[in-house]
């Protein structure tokens, strides 16, 4: 490679690096709303240099620092949509910014404040040659994407309804695969109420609920199917005792379920209704049954895959013509805010972050070259999208 290209090439790479350092040495764990807040507000200035108009939206519940959007009109009503978060499960005291020759490490690198150094400098590079452009462009910055971004789903969903395309900026898989279907996840609290008594008594009335409990697992643990994209885990258990000689009366549990089509949602949710209110335990002295009952407590639709198929084609061919790179593109079982945004109309793609790996973790990391190569990569996504409508 001619050595110009290669001082160029080592010159954005530090520059990409330096401002890396910059986001991950914020500490924005999640409940650190004050320092997520602090953070929101450095975005929204890096945003408003480059002409977007920008809001910092307070959660309705009070849970969260603002929810970050960012908008440049264009001379289309349609929207692009970029969406990536500025929270972290992990704190940079504990896990400082740092690199080797391959890879750069710290607190949230990867998920997702790399995600948002290829969000700004691929937008400024496109922007810098690209005064006028078709698309609106929309940025889309959740406080409190790891904890499932509570408050601002109808947001999401309202923006999603004219936004023609949504690019996700959660980090490439290890492999380098882009993801281009995640699964929906639906969580449920089920409360049931047995009747409590004395373990060792016989002839007065109880009703176990961890019984019942273990029932309704027992029947619906059959449908769970990886191949199938199908699973309902029982992820949280509390009753209302704790000691070895009486039985629980009441007991709580927190569910998730995760599928890839509403399809599957639906018979999921229809197989643990049968579960809970048939065929239920009795009390052996009165014959009474349990009392059961449940609330949704967040409803992630899936990103298809139906809805990636022009863009696969677009990375495919960008990715082929100026990094010489092939492009794998899979499915997540894990669900994201770009879910709430997708729809029936338009078109999304996840994964648009560096290469990274071990997550939530001291390890977590992305590949130095995939920095560069991202951010490379967004420009001539927008410059294509820019010149060659989608699906027009």
């Amino acid at each position: 490679m001619d050595q110009a290209i290669l001082e160029s090439e080592k010159n954005l790479l530090n520059q990409e690096m330096d401002l890396l350092r910059e986001f991950v040495d914020f500490n924005t764990q999640s409940k650190n709303i004050k320092g997520v807040e602090h953070f929101q507000i450095k975005l929204s200035e890096k945003f408003e240099e480059m002409g977007f108009l920008t809001h910092l939206i307070l959660n309705p519940h009070g849970v969260s620092a603002p929810l970050l959007v960012a908008e440049k009109l264009g001379k289309s009503s349609e929207f692009i949509s970029f969406i990536g978060h500025s929270d972290t499960v992990g704190n940079p005291e504990h896990y400082p910014f740092h690199f080797d020759d391959s890879r750069i490490y710290g607190a949230g690198v990867a998920d997702d404040k790399a995600g948002l150094v290829v969000l700004i400098e691929g937008l400024s590079k496109f922007l810098n040659e690209n005064g006028s452009h078709h698309y609106s462009l929309r940025v889309i910055i959740s406080p409190n994407e790891e904890l499932g971004s509570i408050g601002f789903h109808d947001y999401f969903r309202t923006w999603g309804e004219n936004s023609k395309i949504i690019l996700g900026f959660e980090p490439g898989l290890h492999d380098g695969s882009y993801i281009s279907s995640r699964s929906g996840n639906r969580w449920i609290n089920l409360k049931i109420r047995g009747i409590s008594a004395h373990s060792g008594r016989m002839g007065e009335s109880h009703l176990n609920s961890v019984h019942e409990l273990a029932r309704i697992i027992n029947t619906v643990s059959v449908h769970n199917n990886d191949k199938e994209r199908m699973r309902i885990n029982f992820n949280s258990v509390h009753t209302d005792k704790d000691i070895f000689n009486t039985i629980s009366g009441d007991i709580m549990a927190k569910i998730d379920m995760r599928f890839d089509c509403v399809d599957k949602r639906k018979f999921l949710q229809k197989a643990l209704g049968n579960a809970i209110y048939e065929n239920q335990n009795e009390c052996p002295e009165t014959g009474k049954k349990p009392i059961s009952y449940f609330s949704i407590e967040d409803d992630c639709p899936p990103l298809q895959s139906g809805s990636s198929s022009e863009l696969e084609t677009i990375i495919s061919l960008l990715n082929k013509e100026f990094f010489n790179a092939t492009s794998k593109f899979v499915h997540s079982g894990g669900a994201a805010d770009i879910n709430y945004l997708s729809n029936k109309t338009n078109h999304g793609l996840d994964g648009l972050g560096p290469i990274g790996g071990d997550l939530h973790s001291k390890r977590e990391y992305i590949e130095r070259e995939s920095l560069t190569h991202k951010v490379k990569l967004l420009k001539e996504v927008l410059t294509y999208l820019d010149e060659n409508r989608i699906n027009d």
